[in-house]
């Protein structure tokens, strides 16, 4: 089970709960068992900037980071998404912000989890 620490940075109106049940969703597809926490950021497409350029040397904006704590086992990482690249994005595929912010999110706990796109 997850339990998920909301950092809204940008100030939208979010409910957490279908992100929750997401994750712990594919918690369960995987047969995952261990109890953990989340950081879970919304952010600016700035905020994301930064933070790609300093920890991964890509200074550009993004849609979604992860940043796993391996020193700690009761927090797994964190999920930064940035909300105007989702909006922009959910506008594309004709979705809902939520339904953007909730699959990225799913993408990024996947990569704290250690599955990869190679």
């Amino acid at each position: 089970m997850i339990e998920i620490e909301l950092i809204d940075e940008v100030k939208i109106d979010f409910d957490i709960r279908p992100v929750q049940n997401a994750l712990n969703d594919v918690l369960t597809k995987i047969g995952d068992s261990t109890n953990f926490s989340i950081e879970f950021l919304l952010v600016s497409e700035d905020k994301i900037q930064k933070l790609n350029n300093q920890y991964f040397h890509k200074d550009y904006p993004t849609d979604v980071l992860s940043f796993n704590y391996q020193e700690n086992p009761e927090l797994l990482g964190s999920i930064v998404v940035c909300v105007e690249i989702a909006q922009k994005q959910a506008n594309e595929a004709n979705i809902p912000l939520e339904q953007e912010i909730t699959d990225l999110t799913v993408h990024g706990l996947l990569h704290l989890l250690d599955y990869n796109h190679k």
